[in-house]
This record gives C-alpha cells, sequence and structure tokens, in this order.
C-alpha cells in the first residue's frame, strides 16, 4: 500500500436503470461496455480506469488539469452517441491509498458522493479542483454553494464545469431517459402541450399507456 495524491474522476449514466427496465438487459450490457470504451478513450496519459461497477466508471488522474481534459473529452463523446443516456461526472483531488490496483480514503468517497449529487449532464468538482481548473486553464465554473452529501460530515462547496459544448441540446425520451435529438428521434407526442421525444416505438407506446407516469419526471 501506498500513499499518493490522485485526482479521482466517477462518471455513471443517468437513468440507466430505467434504460435497462424499458429496453432489457442485453442493450443495457452493450450501453454500459460502450460507456466504458468512451472513457477509455478519452484517457490522458498517466491516467487509467480504475474499475467499472455498472454503468459507473472510477478513473484516475496524476492532476486536476488532466482530469478536466478527460471529462469534458467524454462528456462531449456521450453527447454525440446517438439514443445514448446522460453521463454525470464528479471529481476531487486528494491523499488516496493505492493497494491492488485499486484506490481507496476520503478523496475517493468524497469524488463519488460529488458525482452523485450532480444531475444529469453535470460535472461538478471539489474547491480545490475548481481553483486549479481556474488558474491553468482559465475555466468558467459556476459556484453551486454548499452541498449536504451522504455520509460526510461538513457541507462540502461544489463547482460546475461549464463545458465549451455548451448546455444539452437534446430531449430526454421520458420513460428510458435517453438522450434523443429531433432529428434522431422515432417519434414526438405532443402531450397537454408539451412536446415529448422518444428514442423507439417501444418507448411512445408505454408513454401512451400511462402518461402520468413520466410527464413530471425530471
Amino acid at each position: 500500500m501506498i500513499s499518493i495524491e490522485r485526482s479521482v474522476i466517477f462518471a455513471d449514466l443517468s437513468g440507466f436503470t430505467a434504460m435497462t427496465e424499458t429496453h432489457g438487459d442485453v442493450d443495457a450490457v452493450a450501453i454500459a461496455l460502450r460507456f466504458k470504451a468512451l472513457a477509455e478513450a478519452a484517457l490522458t496519459d498517466a491516467s487509467h480506469i480504475v474499475k467499472t461497477i455498472g454503468d459507473a466508471v472510477m478513473i484516475v488522474a496524476p492532476d486536476p488539469v488532466a482530469a478536466a481534459q478527460i471529462v469534458m473529452r467524454l462528456a462531449q463523446s456521450v453527447r454525440s452517441e446517438p439514443h445514448f443516456p446522460i453521463v454525470r461526472i464528479g471529481m476531487n483531488h486528494g491523499q488516496v491509498v493505492e493497494s491492488n490496483n485499486d484506490y481507496f480514503g476520503a478523496a475517493v468517497n468524497l469524488a463519488a458522493r460529488v458525482a452523485g449529487y450532480a444531475r444529469a449532464g453535470q460535472v461538478l468538482c471539489t474547491s480545490h479542483v475548481a481553483d486549479v481548473l481556474r488558474a491553468e486553464l482559465g475555466l468558467e465554473l459556476t459556484d453551486i454553494g454548499l452541498a449536504h452529501l451522504k455520509n460526510i460530515a461538513s457541507p462540502v462547496p461544489l463547482f460546475e464545469l461549464c463545458l465549451a459544448a455548451g448546455p444539452l441540446e437534446a430531449n430526454i425520451d421520458p420513460v428510458c431517459r435517453m438522450q434523443v435529438t429531433d432529428v434522431n428521434a422515432a417519434s414526438r407526442v405532443v402531450h397537454d402541450g408539451v412536446p415529448y421525444y422518444f428514442c423507439s416505438s417501444q418507448c411512445v407506446t408505454t408513454f401512451l399507456d400511462s402518461p402520468e407516469k413520466y410527464v413530471f419526471r425530471k
């Protein structure tokens, strides 16, 4: 076991459970594997995927700059995938314990909690990461205030990385939670004056059977 400083990234797919329920285990496995491949393609030198847990990946990088480069590539890649869930990401930097090709410690736990706090499409980080990214990369970050994270004693200041790609332009299929655009949507349904976009006829049918289950899902 050794103690070292590392930046830790957790990324997972928002709505993955809903997608699995709607499209089945085989499609869910394919999406999880594709997500891992996108994460691998986003890696920088001296960074690597530590492990995958279902639809989540854990990545370590040598510093916040490398971590930011990874998450920006990954977020953009996910946005470019047709009929794919939306990623949410958390970053932290600190002292970690490396053992048997895995990483442990409070800094790791905090990164996981930050990712869990993020909404679909958000990239959140802790204050040290934000300070480095502003100073070294000139990135724009938004202070979202103090967050009360599960099993973390004190509130944690969090910051949102404003990606160069701009705000999320895709629509969200209300049934399976995949992102769809006006161009690649299988169907569009207007319910109570609100347009909803769907990835497949299956999702349209499910929605029309019980729209009240889905119209208020965010």
